[in-house]
């Protein structure tokens, strides 16, 4: 089995504990189930648990738990309450770029409940138009996430200086598939 293969089944591992630990209602198991990285799926459901403890909070949702929430209580949901969500969280420091994430995850996971009979949501497109709250979208930044040209060149010098041929041959052929690839360090990892 090879390293992401491990790492996907110990992070499914992992999402069965939080089902079975948050007591999740099937309609959500079921969504969150469906996301083939199931890091992603443990991060979608971070953001989710999040969102409907606050729903839960402000009365939105009139249950006492996140394990009694059914579809129906989503009918009750409109676009103001999503945009006071986000703005409540950037007043409590969350970033922008991460609140723009956030609302995609709560979108998709509408969209996903308006396939339910029992729900009045409707057209997603619409429904998200009306939320207020822009956030930044994530691939506005993505420059600031590169080392520049003499960043790069300076590695690459620090590099050739290691006395050990194996470790510099290693870390240069490590830091030109980096840049030639923009692979992530943990796809690079794996």
């Amino acid at each position: 089995m090879c390293y992401k293969d491990e790492v996907q089944k110990k992070n499914a591992e992992k999402l069965q504990r939080k089902f079975k630990e948050d007591n999740v209602p099937k309609f959500i198991r079921d969504y969150l189930e469906d996301i083939e990285s199931k890091d992603g799926a443990l991060k979608y459901w971070f953001v989710l648990k999040d969102f409907l403890l606050w729903l839960i909070k402000e009365e939105i949702i009139e249950k006492e738990s996140v394990s009694s929430i059914t579809i129906v209580d989503f009918n009750q949901l409109y676009p103001q309450h999503i945009s006071k969500y986000l703005r409540q969280k950037e007043e409590n420091g969350i970033s922008p770029t991460t609140l723009e994430a956030r609302k995609n995850i709560i979108r998709s996971f509408l969209s996903n409940v308006g396939f339910y009979k029992e729900s009045t949501i409707g057209d997603i497109k619409e429904f998200f138009k009306r939320v207020k709250y822009k956030g930044i979208s994530s691939n506005n930044n993505l420059i600031r996430k590169f080392p520049s040209e003499t960043q790069l060149k300076n590695m690459e010098e620090k590099i050739m200086k290691k006395k050990d041929e194996f470790i510099r041959v290693r870390n240069l052929i490590i830091l030109r598939v980096l840049k030639g690839t923009g692979i992530r360090e943990s796809g690079l990892a794996g």
